[in-house]
């Protein structure tokens, strides 16, 4: 399975070779594809390597990262269930390519799979990695203000 970065060509962002992403899909990438895109090149430098047992017999199993970059697409294009993202998979081209999927697996894979990585809590330490390297020990100051009333007895 191809990283991002391999999707997004590699060379582009070493060499400063300029080509037009478009040209590696088939449907036009719009704006909040190619945002997601670059999301994910940010984002899968940090995630561990997917370590599902291989076997010799049976169908094979689905890359572990097409489900995380699935997952991702579904908060990221603000989908709220799983059966969304599964319509969404099916009937978006450049969405199951960015993805990784060759086949759209049914929806009980598709939860059998976000169990497993709630309870892994990798994503919780990925977001942690990330965090540490961009911002290291600095301080960030954020105020956040909510005009929510509160009644007063």
């Amino acid at each position: 399975m191809k990283s991002i970065t391999e999707i997004l060509g590699g060379a582009q962002i070493l060499l400063a070779i300029s080509f037009e992403i478009q040209d590696s899909f088939e449907e036009f990438l719009n704006t909040e594809q190619r945002t997601f895109l670059s999301l994910l090149r940010v984002i899968e430098e940090h995630l561990p390597y997917d370590s599902r047992v291989r076997t010799r017999t049976g169908r094979p199993s689905y890359q572990g990262r097409s489900f995380i970059r699935a997952f991702f697409a579904q908060s990221f294009f603000r989908i709220s269930t799983m059966e969304g993202l599964r319509r969404r998979l099916l009937s978006d081209q450049n969405l199951r390519m960015i993805c990784g999927f060759h086949h759209i697996p049914r929806l009980s894979t598709f939860s059998r799979r976000m169990t497993e990585y709630a309870q892994s809590e990798f994503l919780g330490k990925t977001l942690n990695d990330l965090v540490r390297q961009y911002l290291g020990d600095k301080i960030i100051g954020h105020i956040a203000r909510d005009s929510t009333a509160i009644p007063a007895p």
